[in-house]
């Protein structure tokens, strides 16, 4: 991966990190930390959840694919997860949209 693959790779989980903070009310993001993948030369992004005393961890890539998590994560907080990275991708694809229309 080259210097410039990684830090796009660093700044959309940065991104997604943030719209993940601010759409996720009911759970609180405690943690995170990039991690390296060296099978598979990605940047991940390690995502510490916690709800009253419970915490859960969820990894993700720059893709939004989940790549690993608690085996006990709440359901709502993964579905959360997936619908504000869907939609992230349909914002996207909206300004393109309105972007050819030029």
């Amino acid at each position: 991966m080259t210097s410039e693959d990684r830090g796009i790779q660093i700044d959309c989980l940065r991104c997604l990190e943030i719209a993940l903070q601010e759409q996720i009310a009911n759970f609180s993001l405690d943690k995170t930390e990039d991690i390296h993948d060296e099978e598979e030369d990605d940047i991940l992004k390690a995502l510490w959840w916690s709800q009253g005393n419970d915490e859960w961890f969820v990894v993700m890539d720059a893709l939004g694919y989940i790549r690993a998590a608690s085996s006990d994560a709440p359901s709502d907080l993964l579905i959360q997860m997936h619908n504000t990275y869907a939609a992230i991708m349909q914002a996207g694809r909206d300004q393109e949209d309105d972007e050819g229309e030029l």
